[in-house]
């Protein structure tokens, strides 16, 4: 598969249409239909169903979608970074991150980065673990940073400064805001929103103990600002990291756990990758910043 026929396809996916893609590529309506049809002929199976009006994917078509994406993402991303001498290294370097205080190791790193290697560019994907985690596995991600790493035999990981307490986003006029920390008995009294995240339910289930099925969860969230528009609307409490949000200024407070349950943070990137030049650069800013943060 070339580089240059998966752009036709995702053209044709887009506009749904083969004259429009052409018109989109400036290239011939039947250069665009004959690299393609070869492309089905070369994976051995139906790619669209073709219509009067309208181009429609069938399965194997959207898979390939998605993987077109990520192969077109990869291959840009090798041609930035690769070939770069030391004094004017150049290209992107793409992190996941969760919604964690700890990306302000990253934000300083790239302010340093940005002075010494003006033509790096630092993209910052905020998402959950589970999609930071796929996303390295098929090096869309150079790096991600996630609460509390579990997996160790796939990532290496950094560990970055400081801990994050849980606890309880609340109404500010609700009975619950007027207490100085929550017990397990609280969270079992209350309406819970929490994070899908498997990481995140493991170390809960650890916290509350054989309680764990009583938990009323009447919500689950990726992104912790999502839910707590939710809070906002009385779906219930949302359960997540302190210092996350600030809540100063609005309508919500926060309250930690008792007995206090805390996470740390954790710069992960995949094993026995060989690293682009941009990486390298990254990553020991990111070592330098955890050093001089000790």
């Amino acid at each position: 598969m070339e580089i240059r026929v998966l752009k036709y396809f995702l053209a044709v996916t887009q506009e749904k249409n083969m004259n429009k893609a052409a018109q989109l590529l400036h290239i011939s309506q039947p250069t665009i239909s004959r690299q393609l049809k070869a492309l089905e002929d070369e994976l051995g199976t139906q790619l669209f169903i073709r219509g009067n009006r309208e181009i429609t994917l069938t399965e194997d078509g959207k898979y390939l979608v998605d993987k077109a994406k990520q192969i077109i993402t990869l291959s840009d991303q090798a041609e930035l970074n690769i070939g770069n001498e030391p004094s004017s290294i150049s290209g992107r370097v793409i992190i996941g991150c969760n919604e964690t205080p700890s990306v302000k190791y990253l934000a300083e790193a790239t302010k340093k980065i940005n002075n010494d290697y003006p033509n790096i560019l630092i993209d910052v994907v905020s998402t959950n673990a589970d999609t930071i985690k796929k996303s390295l596995d098929n090096g869309i991600f150079d790096f991600g940073i996630i609460l509390s790493p579990t997996d160790n035999k796939n990532y290496s990981f950094l560990n970055l400064p400081g801990n994050q307490e849980w606890g309880l986003f609340i109404p500010k006029n609700d009975d619950l805001a007027k207490k100085e920390s929550i017990n397990k008995n609280d969270l079992l009294a209350s309406n819970l929103i929490i994070s899908r995240q498997p990481e995140f339910t493991n170390t809960l289930n650890k916290w509350i103990g054989s309680n764990q099925e009583k938990l009323k969860v009447t919500a689950l969230y990726d992104l912790l600002y999502n839910a707590l528009l939710f809070v906002e609307s009385g779906v219930g409490y949302a359960l997540g990291v302190g210092r996350t949000i600030n809540t100063i200024g609005t309508d919500l407070v926060f309250r930690p756990l008792y007995p206090h349950l805390k996470s740390s943070s954790s710069l992960i990137w995949l094993k026995n990758v060989n690293m682009s030049s941009v990486a390298k650069v990254v990553l020991k800013q990111m070592y330098d910043e955890v050093e001089t943060n000790k």
